[in-house]
């Protein structure tokens, strides 16, 4: 609502009458805003949504322990083999890598661990994972296998027992570090914020 001064009309005598000009509701003139506009930012940070961290795989440095540790692995399996052959404990080389092995793996576990840490070591989150978890059971298993199928309770020289326990810690060592792979990237998968 404004008012407004008209100029004199002849014979008013000098004096000029104000006259109220009134908005009428719904015309579209708003009294302007005071203070400050709010901001998206300024909201109350209580509501705002979690923001998933993005997918990134292991740590190279994890990747690069890995690739070594499966290497040696198949490397202590490949000479138990041929230490087995030697010392009579299989009569072919194929054997010793067979189910019947004490100082390797059977060649289906070694392919397997090989699968199992490239794709441990793929950049592909969700690969990753399940590559680390299988190769975390696997380390597990080879630890365990040697109660069930007489391996530890095998006639074994002192020689051949020191390198049984080898091959078995290096199983565990593998698996220790694909446990702590899996670990690293189901932390970096929480939502943040």
């Amino acid at each position: 609502m404004f008012a407004a001064h008209t100029p004199d009309a002849p014979g008013s005598g000098g004096t000029s009458s104000p006259i109220r000009v009134d908005h009428p509701a719904g015309s579209g003139t708003a009294a302007p805003a005071h203070g400050p506009a709010a901001s998206p930012a300024s909201a109350d940070p209580g509501t705002a949504t979690a923001v998933r961290a993005p997918a990134t795989p292991a740590p190279r440095s994890l990747v690069s322990a890995l690739s070594c540790g499966v290497g040696l692995l198949l490397a202590i399996d490949l000479v138990g083999a041929w230490i087995s052959v030697a010392a009579g404990l299989n009569p072919t080389f194929l054997d010793a890598l067979g189910p019947e092995a004490r100082l390797s793996a059977p060649i289906p576990m070694m392919i397997a661990q090989i699968v199992m840490v490239v794709a441990a070591t793929r950049s592909r989150r969700a690969v990753a994972i399940a590559g680390c978890l299988l190769l975390t059971i696997a380390g597990l298993v080879a630890f365990l296998s040697g109660f069930y199928d007489g391996g530890y309770a095998a006639d074994l020289t002192p020689f051949q027992r020191v390198y049984q326990i080898t091959l078995v810690a290096a199983h565990l060592g593998v698996s220790v570090l694909a446990s702590a792979g899996l670990v690293r990237l189901l932390r970096r998968g929480r939502p943040t914020g």
